[in-house]
């Protein structure tokens, strides 16, 4: 189990890896939470949308291994629980939320009467928008690798701990910080992965 972690950790290092490259290949969505704005922006970028998707869900399920094999090779402690419960909760709240709503607005910006879906979109921006889905897609997840690094030694440790604390910075409201926070969860998960490998 423990080397199944590891792996998965890597594999999900890289996945965040090429994630980035498909997001700054996209571009910024719409800052606003206007649903025609976003089926426009969806329009000409369904392929790299649908790929950011794909790799976004297949990261959330490449965490399900991770949690356990942090288990077995850390001592099992208040914020272990604590942290896999947050990490775990993330993987839910963006599996059952996040990627159904970027799903629909990809799938509604191919059809062809726009008129008609600009009510459906703008719900689903909404969504995507919200303070909430900030919480729960950068906050909850820094938490719970904040706790979880308590436990865990060396850089990994440390990593762990700022990512937590940019993580929360960057949901109150400093914006620059998200791309921070995913570059620290970026290596935060590889170094995870080498931790558990190297673990015995």
């Amino acid at each position: 189990m423990r080397r199944a972690g590891g792996f998965a950790a890597l594999l999900l290092a890289l996945c965040y890896l090429a994630i980035t490259g498909l997001y700054v290949a996209a571009g910024a969505v719409p800052p606003n939470e206007d649903g025609a704005a976003w089926l426009a922006y969806f329009a000409d970028k369904t392929l790299v949308w649908t790929l950011i998707i794909f790799l976004s869900v297949l990261t959330d399920i490449l965490f399900l291994p991770v949690v356990p094999a942090l288990f077995l090779a850390a001592r099992r402690s208040l914020p272990l629980i604590l942290g896999a419960g947050f990490l775990l909760l993330f993987v839910l709240l963006d599996l059952a939320v996040t990627w159904p709503n970027y799903a629909a607005l990809v799938r509604m910006s191919v059809q062809p009467d726009q008129a008609s879906l600009a009510g459906a979109a703008t719900y689903a921006a909404s969504v995507l928008g919200s303070g909430l889905f900030a919480t729960y897609a950068i906050g909850i997840p820094a938490l719970g690798i904040a706790l979880i690094s308590v436990e865990l030694t060396g850089l990994t440790r440390y990593v762990g701990i700022v990512t937590g604390v940019v993580g929360v910075a960057a949901v109150v409201g400093v914006g620059v910080l998200v791309i921070v926070v995913s570059g620290l969860t970026i290596a935060w998960v590889a170094l995870v992965g080498v931790w558990l490998l190297r673990r015995r």
